[in-house]
This record gives structure tokens, C-alpha cells and sequence, in this order.
């Protein structure tokens, strides 16, 4: 939810067996009886009523499906972006086994994990000397949230530049 000047001020979620419609909800903030502004009235008024719309689309997480690695060096960060963040986590990993010959995990960083309120993060990894062109890279999905987000491509071809780091 946006507040003021269109900043974060909460989060709103709902089990996956909620029925998909439009619902009208409102806020409120119980305050104690004690608390009082001018004139002895309440401080926090209750807002009107919103409209939030549920529905089962899934969430779509954003990666390149090519990326550029220099031989001996580093890949450029693969961006991630998402438009909603989830409601509690959803990991996007990048399986780096024996058939990707040469290219290794960097430290924490061919996992990327988005939580409340992150919506873009990056993956990176290394090739070694004896990379070559056209190697493929499998994402994978995980988390509480998984369900509820899909990732725009499953893989990423790397293309190796020749070069110095």
C-alpha cells in the first residue's frame, strides 16, 4: 500500500484459498482511551473504505535469458525485478553443476531472495579460463511465496567474451 507521497506504509496479504473478487477493506488503529489530542478527541480517525482486488495470477520475476561473462573474469549481474514483492520470501537460485563447465558460484550471490518491500536484486558467477559460448544456466524457484510468482525465462545462455579482467 502507498502512502504519502507514494512510500511503502504496509503490506496486505491473504491466504491462496481466498475466493479471487474484489473486496472492500479499511484500516483502523486502536489507540488507548488515554491518548487524546485537542479538544479531547481521538488522534487517528478511521480511513474510508479501498477496494483490493484478489486474484490467482502469478507474479512475474524478470531475468535476462543471455548474459555476457569475460573469460577469466566475472558475468555481468544478471538484474532481477519483480513488480509486487511477496509476502513473505520467493528465492530465485541459479544451478551451476558439472555440465557448466568452468563457471562457479561467487560467494552468496547465485541466490537472490526477495522479501517485503524488495523488488529488484542480482545474480552473479565466475568463468574460468576454459569457459566456452553457449552454456546453459537453470533458474530455479523457492521460498513461502513460490506459488504465487513465475520467472520469465528458465535459463540463461552464456556467452563468453574473450578478454582481460
Amino acid at each position: 500500500m502507498a502512502g504519502r507521497k507514494g512510500k511503502i506504509c504496509g503490506y496486505l496479504g491473504t491466504g491462496k484459498e481466498t475466493a479471487e473478487m474484489l473486496y472492500y477493506t479499511r484500516l483502523e488503529k486502536n489507540e488507548s482511551t488515554e491518548i487524546k489530542s485537542y479538544q479531547d478527541t481521538l488522534i487517528y480517525q478511521s480511513l474510508p473504505f479501498f477496494q483490493v482486488k484478489v486474484t490467482s495470477k502469478k507474479t512475474l520475476i524478470t531475468l535476462p535469458s543471455e548474459i555476457s561473462c569475460i573469460k577469466g573474469g566475472l558475468s555481468l549481474p544478471l538484474i532481477l525485478t519483480t513488480a509486487s514483492s511477496p509476502f513473505t520470501n520467493v528465492t530465485v537460485s541459479l544451478k551451476i553443476t558439472n555440465s557448466s563447465s568452468n563457471i562457479s558460484a561467487l560467494n552468496n550471490t547465485n541466490s537472490f531472495s526477495f522479501t517485503q518491500g524488495v523488488k529488484n536484486g542480482f545474480l552473479q558467477f565466475e568463468c574460468k579460463e576454459g569457459v566456452k559460448s553457449g552454456i546453459f544456466l537453470n533458474y530455479s524457484l523457492s521460498g513461502v511465496n513460490k506459488e504465487e510468482f513465475k520467472l520469465s525465462s528458465e535459463s540463461v545462455k552464456v556467452s563468453v567474451i574473450e578478454g582481460s579482467y
